[in-house]
């Protein structure tokens, strides 16, 4: 009897040991198995904020008893401008114009002195290049206002040789001063607000170029 305990005892732990090196195994499978569910429920989940960098533009400016709203969600593909008017005498508009751009800035000025006012919306390509461009309202002695033209200059004119973007925006007096830098100092173009037969213009005029003292 105490022989066959002896033959039993050490079958026993060995079988006891083998189950432990079999759970513990499973255990092993088990967690690297959920690890790798894991892994691949974060590979596939929707990136978040992935537009995070598309700002929506949303202002109100104010000239005495008139208001502008200008709203733009800033997409890099067929962005909107939106503009609304609030106080005309005779009728308050909304405009909905397609831009290249982003909306960056919007400023009220009076370029023409008439005492009536304009509204000015600044944008610039969503590229390293950030081409500017500027698009204008101005009021009709604050009864309703319109969309002020402003042509496009071509990329022959020699306003815009060596022109690569980067481009600023100042309202100063009754001028709008646009400049951009080239490969040797920056050039300005002085754009001025005129009355045409049916609406306004908004005309540009190259100025000094800086670093040179030439015409451009």
């Amino acid at each position: 009897m105490r022989t066959m305990l002896t033959f039993l005892l050490p079958l026993f732990l060995f079988a006891a040991c083998e189950g432990n090196g079999s759970s513990a195994d499973d255990t092993a499978e088990t967690m690297a198995d959920s690890t790798a569910v894991d892994t691949t429920v974060m590979e596939d989940a929707p990136p978040r904020l992935t537009r995070a960098r598309n700002v929506f533009f949303n202002e109100t400016l104010e000239s005495g008893k008139l208001k502008f709203h200008v709203n733009s969600p800033n997409v890099d593909q067929q962005n909107t401008l939106v503009v609304a008017s609030e106080g005309m005498e005779v009728r308050d508009d909304t405009f909905q114009i397609i831009i290249q751009g982003r909306v960056t800035d919007a400023q009220i000025a009076d370029l023409n002195a008439d005492t009536y006012p304009e509204l000015y919306v600044f944008t610039a390509t969503p590229d390293e290049a950030k081409r500017g461009e500027v698009y204008a309202f101005a009021s009709y002695a604050n009864r309703t206002y319109g969309e002020v033209y402003v042509p496009a200059i071509s990329e022959d004119d020699p306003m815009m040789q060596d022109y690569t973007g980067q481009d600023e925006f100042e309202l100063v007096d009754t001028a709008l001063i646009r400049r951009f830098p080239l490969s040797s100092g920056r050039r300005s173009l002085i754009y001025k607000l005129e009355k045409g037969e049916a609406n306004f213009r908004l005309e540009a005029r190259p100025m000094k170029q800086e670093g040179t003292g030439t015409q451009q």
